[in-house]
């Protein structure tokens, strides 16, 4: 049965009075380009709230930074997406794997996920990683699902001045608008060419997902790019690449997982393998964890649905001649 899914915006959508009956002060509403941003203030949680929207041409879905000034001082970044039409089943419902990719190349994995509030059923979907400096850095951003292709488009123009006013509005850090490369910063050029080098000049024949973040602990995004290859005569495979720089040079190492079990590393199926960032481990946990010094506990998680997880991490002093260090729990 087609469930109807309600636009996130029509929950803020309401006028300052009601707000005030809230205990909420009306900060005011700014339009930049193509992105919607409204403040609110709580007297009593002495909390502010700023809530920012880009909509897609068709009025389907949104694109939405939630910033709460509280004492964690946290975020919602989140695409709320709704059916255009009605269907007997649609397109996209909770727990999918999904794609963002921005309009200079990088892709970013992302989860959906269904929530139920009084307003009626949401379908949200959260990515992998920060995506604040990819903003504001691109101009477009695309949902795609891998099999059906792009879902839909949302335009980024705007968001800079946006974001710059949740910073004034709400605290959000400006940082994350104007970090600086001090040249240890992985760019999407430099996983690109590693995999030219690897696959040739026709690539992996499927499209890879590059995410960034640091995982080697110098303080600088590293990339973690994933591909599922398919054209391997010993059968498919999940290739992932670590990338960092080393004193401004480019260092990767790669692993390539099967589903053959014949190793401990082999996953279950391949259908729903997936790499992500895991929260980060004290030098004490990673200690405890491998056994090893020296290596950083800015890990990796490769998970299949199924199977275990295998965990990546990245050792500062090659063992064997190889900087990744992979271990399996039990």
């Amino acid at each position: 049965m087609y469930i109807k899914i309600i636009h996130f915006l029509v929950f803020f959508n309401v006028s300052a009075a009601v707000y005030a009956d809230l205990g909420n002060e009306y900060l005011g509403d700014f339009e930049y380009k193509d992105w919607y941003l409204e403040g609110f203030y709580n007297g009593t949680t002495k909390q502010t709230n700023c809530v920012a929207s880009s909509v897609d041409s068709k009025g389907a879905s949104s694109l939405n930074i939630n910033w709460f000034s509280d004492a964690l001082n946290h975020e919602a970044i989140y695409i709320n997406y709704q059916e255009s039409e009605a269907r007997h089943e649609p397109l996209i419902i909770g727990g999918m794997n999904l794609l963002l990719q921005f309009d200079n190349g990088v892709t970013v994995a992302a989860q959906s996920r269904e929530e139920h509030r009084d307003q009626g059923v949401f379908i949200n979907i959260y990515p992998d990683q920060d995506i604040i400096p990819l903003l504001a850095k691109s101009n477009l951003l695309s949902l795609i699902e891998p099999d059906m292709g792009v879902i839909t488009t949302l335009s980024l123009s705007g968001f800079t001045a946006t974001y710059r006013k949740i910073v004034e509005l709400c605290g959000a850090p400006i940082a994350r608008l104007t970090q600086t490369d001090h040249g240890a910063t992985v760019i999407p050029e430099d996983v690109y060419g590693i995999l030219r080098e690897f696959y040739g000049t026709n690539g992996p024949g499927t499209e890879p997902v590059i995410q960034f973040q640091d995982f080697s602990c110098d303080n600088s995004n590293d990339a973690l790019a994933t591909v599922h290859y398919l054209d391997d005569p010993d059968g498919p495979r999940l290739d992932t690449f670590l990338v960092t720089k080393q004193n401004g040079e480019l260092v990767y190492d790669n692993y390539s997982f099967s589903a053959d079990k014949k190793n401990a590393y082999s996953l279950c199926s391949l259908a729903n393998a997936r790499a992500s960032f895991i929260t980060p481990l004290s030098k004490a946990e990673i200690k405890n964890l491998t056994g090893l010094d020296r290596v950083c506990g800015n890990g990796v998680k490769i998970e299949d649905g199924l199977c275990d997880s295998v965990y990546i991490f990245w050792s500062e002093k090659p063992l064997r001649n190889r900087n990744l260090v992979l271990y399996q729990r039990n």
